[in-house]
């Protein structure tokens, strides 16, 4: 009889421990997945910053090519009047750009979404020198950070 309590005991602690392992591995299986929707979400936002980030670079070297090919043809020009101040005025106006008399400075902004980019050109006659070539990124400080979206994943 002693010998029949003792195994209905271990028999009894066998129940429980796989009880705790299920249990365990289902957390493990819900923060994997957890984290893999995560790191899923993490590079999606990666990549449209890489993506907006080359848009930006290559609209801003179609249009410093544009400033070239208007340099050029002031250049070719060499009759016209006026000088740089009237170069970055037609560059400003056919390149939808801001021209700053002053500095003769011609500058452009580039925004695809959460990156920007500013170019900044100081006009020298018909040559340019690059001032400025910066990129900035915007970050939505509203955004509200899903620590675990559940149901809302089901589709």
């Amino acid at each position: 009889m002693m010998h029949e309590r003792s195994l209905s005991s271990h028999g009894g602690i066998l129940s429980v421990l796989t009880l705790i392992s299920v249990v365990c591995l289902a957390v493990l299986a819900v923060l994997s997945l957890t984290y893999a929707h995560d790191a899923s979400t993490a590079a999606q936002r990666q990549r449209d910053t890489v993506v907006a980030s080359y848009q930006n670079e290559t609209d801003a070297q179609t249009w410093l090519a544009s400033v070239d090919a208007s340099l050029k043809s002031q250049g070719s020009s060499s009759s016209a009047e006026g000088g740089s101040s009237s170069v970055g005025e037609t560059i400003a106006r056919t390149t939808d750009a801001t021209y700053a008399a002053d500095s003769n400075r011609v500058s452009k902004t580039f925004v695809n979404g959460p990156v920007s980019l500013t170019a900044s050109l100081s006009l020298h006659g018909s040559t340019y020198q690059i001032e400025s070539w910066n990129t900035a990124s915007t970050t939505d400080t509203n955004e509200h950070v899903t620590l675990w979206s559940g149901a809302n994943n089901a589709q």
